[in-house]
């Protein structure tokens, strides 16, 4: 499963690459405004990563106020 887990992902790295070189070659898109935009997503998605990686909390789904009986 790994296998092919990592195949897929190489897979569209290299289809993501050359679809990013293409754009930047024709001049469709700025490659430093392209950047900009990747690093921002990249820490956008460390800040989703590092709080799923927290244990949640779920007890005021489960339960009321405190001290409500």
């Amino acid at each position: 499963m790994e296998e092919v887990l990592l195949h897929k992902l190489l897979t569209l790295e290299v289809i993501v690459e050359t679809i990013m070189d293409t754009l930047i070659d024709a001049g469709i898109i700025d490659q430093d405004e392209l950047d900009k935009s990747i690093i921002e997503k990249i820490k956008q998605l460390e800040k989703v990563t590092q709080y799923s990686e927290e244990e949640p909390d779920y007890s005021h789904i489960y339960m009321g106020p405190k001290g409500e009986a």
